[in-house]
Formats: C-alpha cells, sequence, structure tokens
C-alpha cells in the first residue's frame, strides 16, 4: 500500500501506484476542477505525474503561489500553440487575441 499524508495530517491510501489527477478526483471533484498542480514531499507536481511510494501530498490551486505561477506557465504554452497554429498560414501579423 502507498501512504499519502494530506495537508490536515489524515492518511490516504493507494493500493497502486496513481496519477495525481485520480487521487484528487477521490478526495472531491470540486477540488479536482480547481487543482493547478500538486507538491509531493514538497516538490511541485504535475497532475499527471504517477505516486508510487509513500510521500506528503498536497493540493494546489490558484490561491497558492505554487497554483499561480503552474497556472501563468501553461497559460503561455497554450498562448505560443496558439501563435505556431495561426502562422502556418504564412501570415505572421494577423492573430486574433
Amino acid at each position: 500500500m502507498i501512504q499519502l499524508t494530506l495537508k490536515d495530517g489524515s492518511i490516504r491510501e493507494l493500493e497502486a501506484p496513481t496519477a495525481a489527477a485520480e487521487v484528487i478526483k477521490g478526495i472531491g471533484m470540486g477540488l479536482y476542477k480547481a487543482a493547478c498542480c500538486v507538491k509531493l514531499d514538497g516538490e511541485v507536481c504535475d497532475l499527471r505525474t504517477v505516486i508510487d511510494h509513500d510521500c506528503t501530498f498536497e493540493v494546489m490551486t490558484f490561491d497558492s503561489e505554487e497554483g499561480k505561477k503552474t497556472f501563468w506557465h501553461t497559460a503561455s504554452h497554450v498562448l505560443a500553440q496558439g501563435g505556431k497554429a495561426g502562422n502556418r498560414s504564412g501570415d505572421r501579423h494577423r492573430f486574433l487575441l
């Protein structure tokens, strides 16, 4: 069994390695929808990170500094991809924002 120690001190057990997003869904869909990233043993990780060992587990939302940084970092990649897609036609200066 994999044991996760949550922020409130409670323990959540996993039977097998599980993605952080799936753990959060098990806690609650509202938290899942608000989640930007997680902290595993104090290290910021992606929601796709597979948890395969005992650790501390904290969900970061936009209300936290780490959540904001993750959100803005992801948004910058989305905007960059939009810029690349808009440039495929060769029209370099016509972007709709």
